[in-house]
């Protein structure tokens, strides 16, 4: 790590490096996945990401927002279109997640020259949830990995008997 400093501010620069071993080549073992099989990983990254959103819980979610136009007219036109838009979004997110406590402060000003706009949200979510898509995706790749391998033996098997 490298750190450097120029006209007051603070530069950190990180370098790696890395050694580079000979590799032997040989041919590709990954595995390729049909299109029943990458469906069935979509269904599963999308379950997992479902039942996420259930146990995730939006402790705090504070907005902010003035409209601010030195023409009055303009600046009550836009305050009506954030009012629809943000009552349409957070009837939206008040479906999708459980909030705790909401705080929703919308106003317009002809005195100020620009827009103040605060968002702020705090989300709770315990640290199993965050590993448990990649061991959920895991055990679905290693499910299709496992049944695709059963298949090969008993097609051997079968000419293996046929014969």
């Amino acid at each position: 790590i490298q750190i450097s400093f120029k006209n007051g501010k603070t530069d950190v620069v990180l370098k790696l490096s890395i050694l580079k071993l000979p590799v032997k080549k040989s041919a590709s073992r990954k595995p390729v996945f049909k299109n029943s099989e990458k469906k069935r990983i979509l269904k599963a990254v999308l379950d997992i990401f479902e039942k996420l959103r259930k146990k995730a819980i939006i402790e705090k979610l504070k907005i902010s927002c003035v409209q601010a136009d030195p023409d009055p007219y303009v600046a009550v036109m836009r305050y009506n279109i954030l009012n629809a838009v943000a009552g349409s979004a957070l009837q939206f997110v008040e479906k999708r997640f459980k909030i705790r406590e909401k705080s929703v402060y919308l106003d317009y000003s002809g005195r100020l020259q620009e827009t103040e706009t605060e968002i702020y949200f705090g989300i709770s979510i315990r640290v199993v949830w965050l590993l448990h898509p990649g061991f959920h995706v895991g055990r679905v790749i290693f499910k299709i990995l496992a049944d695709r391998r059963s298949e090969q033996r008993s097609k051997r098997w079968k000419t293996n008997s046929a014969t």
